[in-house]
């Protein structure tokens, strides 16, 4: 009985800001231009509709409302984020796909949305692939810098890559024939598309699937586990009571998607 009440209370305490406050954590995110805004007190703010990248700005910003942290998060470059966790306590990182090699090196929350990736081809194109052999005989596929696609294409077998700093970029190089494939996820398609000035109807999803990916929130391995398991429970209480989808409706799905309902 007397354990069961300390578990209890350890419960409590974790999501009672009031009576314990948290350690302060360093939340960096990356590539956001074009998908929040600054508020009045000049936090970064979800743009509604904005996509995935906008929905984790708000996901993470509920998470700190219930663990009681300051809302505070930082825009850098994907490789100085990545620098700050590997060597810094008490810093977070999101959106982070689980990849095997990025097991151990950190400590995980979510996932945040899980996507699917496939390849995609300009309309115009005459190239037909129906299977992952035909997608590595198709040429120059283009990979965003430092994106777990790469990897995911090295461990089926591609070599033919041409780097773009987005997919955004990578979809632009589609349209003028300097490359015959993009790798982009389900859920940041509409979004790219958007930011390259491209339509749906311009593209064509081939149906072959690379590979799934989980995005999460990725803690330095030096944050005490106990303070990671504030921001699990944090989560696990969005879900629970369908604040998770709430968010999900009003950032991101677009809002097209929602009307023609």
């Amino acid at each position: 009985m007397f354990i069961l009440i300390v578990r209890i209370l350890c419960v409590v305490l974790a999501l009672s800001p009031g009576l314990v406050r948290a350690a302060e954590i360093q939340f960096l995110t990356h590539d956001i231009e074009g998908k929040h805004v600054l508020d009045e007190y000049g936090q970064i703010r979800g743009l509604p509709h904005g996509g995935k990248r906008a929905f984790n700005i708000e996901l993470v910003r509920a998470m700190m409302a219930i663990v009681g942290h300051p809302n505070t998060i930082r825009e850098v470059p994907i490789t100085r984020a990545f620098k700050l966790l590997d060597q810094k306590p008490n810093h977070a990182l999101f959106n982070v796909s689980r990849q095997p090699h990025r097991e151990h090196k950190y400590h995980w929350v979510g996932p945040l949305q899980q996507d699917q990736i496939f390849f995609y081809r300009h309309r115009s194109s005459p190239i037909r692939i129906d299977s992952l052999e035909q997608a590595r005989r198709a040429g120059a596929i283009c990979v965003v810098s430092g994106n777990v696609h790469r990897s995911l294409l090295q461990r089926n077998g591609f070599i033919h890559f041409v780097e773009n700093h987005s997919y955004a970029g990578c979809f632009k190089m589609l349209k003028a024939g300097r490359v015959k494939l993009v790798t982009v996820s389900d859920l940041g398609l509409q979004e790219s598309l958007d930011e390259a000035g491209l339509s749906k109807e311009q593209i064509i999803n081939t149906q072959v699937l690379l590979g799934r990916s989980e995005g999460h929130l990725a803690f330095s391995k030096a944050t005490l586990p106990e303070e990671v398991s504030r921001w699990r429970l944090a989560f696990d209480r969005l879900i629970r009571s369908g604040e998770y989808d709430r968010l999900v409706e009003s950032f991101l799905l677009p809002e097209r998607a929602l009307s023609a309902e």
